[in-house]
């Protein structure tokens, strides 16, 4: 569903990305991985359109330059490490506001956004101002926000997360990650996510896509991408590789 093709992205001469040829199927869940300042989050960029970068990037074999933006913005959702809102909107606005691209009644509409808000575990403060949330909360109220904006897509949405667990504690991490990677396989979202804990790669994705110095270094099953050597290479760092009781690897 999404291609990236001869993805070059420079700043003042400096070359941030370099990316050659990635894919992202429908069904798949994608864990972008890598160090500190290794363009993970300029790829999200190049994605969404926010930068000007040369190459080719496709979402259903459609440059993203011929989309319409109406059209787009219900098959692309991005939800952002941090997101600023400084209008005195209640939790319930916030996540209405994933609505603009749709075409919905007012019960429709409504019933999106419930389902939205169930999801994410932020139902029972909808009334709430969303200046009053902890980040956590806030975090999980954009994401059902982009829910929202994607519910009435006519192909396979793309979602992008770039670092949703950082705010969570433990359980809403997990929870979050269930959510992401059943959209994937039960709904057949494409999804990808910026990931900073590796057992959370392992565990839930069906593919990584290693950057380091704007380039893709590995990319395939988590198993085979994070081995302790090359954990070592790219975060100074060597792991223990164990199994768990269900037969899950995990890195200490």
């Amino acid at each position: 569903m999404l291609s990236i093709k001869n993805l070059c992205y420079s700043v003042s001469g400096k070359q941030l990305l370099d990316i050659h040829s990635l894919d992202c199927a429908e069904g798949e869940f994608v864990s972008l991985l890598g160090a500190n300042g290794a363009g993970k989050s300029t790829m999200f960029k190049a994605i969404g359109g926010e930068v000007l970068f040369k190459g080719e990037i496709s979402l259903h074999r459609k440059p993203m330059k011929q989309w319409k933006n109406l059209s787009l913005a219900k098959h692309l959702g991005v939800l952002p490490q941090v997101s600023q809102l400084e209008f005195p909107f209640s939790v319930e606005e916030v996540v209405s506001l994933g609505l603009i691209p749709l075409k919905a009644s007012k019960a429709e509409g409504r019933q999106l956004v419930l389902e939205a808000m169930k999801a994410t575990d932020t139902v029972h403060f909808q009334k709430r101002p969303y200046s009053g949330l902890s980040g956590g909360e806030r975090q999980r109220v954009h994401l059902a926000r982009v829910l929202v904006q994607l519910s009435q897509a006519e192909l396979s949405p793309l979602l992008l997360l770039d670092e949703p667990t950082s705010a969570q504690d433990l359980g809403q991490q997990h929870q979050m990650l269930s959510l992401a990677q059943s959209l994937s396989h039960d709904r057949n979202w494409g999804v990808i996510a910026i990931l900073h804990d590796l057992n959370h790669a392992l565990r839930y994705s069906d593919t990584c896509w290693l950057l380091d110095e704007g380039q893709v270094i590995d990319s395939g099953p988590p198993d085979m991408v994070l081995n302790a050597p090359q954990v070592n290479r790219v975060w100074g760092y060597v792991p223990q590789v164990v199994v768990s009781d269900d037969g899950k690897r995990m890195l200490l």
